[in-house]
């Protein structure tokens, strides 16, 4: 979210898979997330930031791409900037490590985001990099890197700031390391405790980004101000209640959107398990289909291969597992 507040809305910004909040602030919109996510392609195609780039699922990879944009910028002499975010994970990677270099030769206005909470999955920190910051990597590249807090988002919309201001007067690339926690597992796959101590976590807790924001705009008042006038306004619920009726309401229509979402595409499939789970099905199908093509391998002749691949096919729907598959290609003009 400080990332995202510090840019303009021409510039361009490359996600990797953990940036939600940098994306929503950009326009992006839940139904699109929800989409990508499901396996829609749709979800990459933004109503708003039209140039921004979608998820990036394999680490680091969008690292050359941002370089690929903040390239077309400077030969176009258009004062924009491109933003890459990825976590520290990605630093080990050859991808970044070649976009750093190229970014810094050829002096291109592009700016680097490590969200570094600590953890590559159960990789540690310390055991990925001898490096005593991951921002001096910036160093060997040729132009400037800094830490920041990253749990802090005014720090982080200050840093970004200064550097997009600075690649916009000058094309210099600028790699900040923004030093945060992993409070939860890695995925829904992971079970963190298996690697790193419940203590450990429980420490970093108070740091959590929402709360010291909170903290931070109740010790100016600002907070309690907003919650006053939603006292106001809304005299029979509580500020709290209000907040977060609007807040699911919206995510609840985006979803009732995204289940309604009918695919679209040349191809059409359709699947109906009458029995077993899905895994069934699949061993069920690729169980069969080896035992039939290993019985009709022995072939002494073209004719003799396709007289084979027919009895297979025959001999596949004759005695179908418990699905039915149905395409259709849609004429193409």
């Amino acid at each position: 979210m400080g990332a995202a507040s510090a840019m303009r809305e021409d510039d361009v910004l490359l996600p990797s898979f953990r940036e939600h909040g940098a994306q929503l602030w950009r326009g992006v919109t839940p139904l699109e997330l929800f989409l990508y996510w499901g396996g829609d392609e749709r979800g990459s195609d933004f109503a708003r930031p039209r140039e921004d780039f979608p998820v990036c699922v394999p680490v680091g990879s969008h690292a050359p791409h941002a370089v690929g944009v903040a390239l077309a910028f400077k030969l176009r002499n258009e004062k924009r900037t491109a933003v890459c975010i990825f976590g520290d994970g990605a630093t080990s990677k050859g991808d970044v490590a070649e976009a750093l270099n190229v970014a810094g030769v050829w002096r291109l206005p592009v700016i680097f985001v490590i969200s570094n909470n600590g953890w590559a999955i159960s990789m540690p920190r310390g055991r990925q990099s001898a490096a005593e910051t991951l921002a001096q990597k910036a160093i060997a590249a040729g132009f400037a890197g800094e830490q920041v807090d990253g749990n802090d988002v005014a720090a982080v919309h200050g840093a970004v700031a200064g550097a997009l201001a600075r690649a916009r007067d000058g094309g210099r690339p600028h790699l900040i390391e923004a030093l945060t926690y992993r409070l939860c597992d890695h995925t829904t796959a992971d079970d963190a405790s298996r690697y790193r101590d419940d203590a450990e976590v429980s420490r970093r807790w108070p740091e959590e980004p929402v709360l010291r924001l909170c903290r931070f705009l109740t010790e100016l008042g600002h907070w309690t101000k907003f919650l006053k006038l939603l006292d106001t306004a809304y005299p029979t619920n509580t500020a709290i209640e209000i907040i977060l009726d609007n807040h699911s309401a919206h995510v609840s229509r985006e979803t009732t959107s995204w289940l309604a979402a009918q695919p679209i595409g040349r191809f059409t499939f359709t699947f109906t398990p009458t029995r077993g789970s899905w895994l069934n099905l699949i061993e069920g199908f690729f169980s069969k289909l080896a035992r039939s093509v290993l019985r009709h391998i022995r072939v002494s002749s073209k004719h003799q291969l396709e007289e084979r691949l027919m009895a297979f096919i025959a001999d596949v729907n004759r005695e179908p597992v418990g699905h039915t598959w149905r395409y259709k290609i849609d004429n193409a003009t």
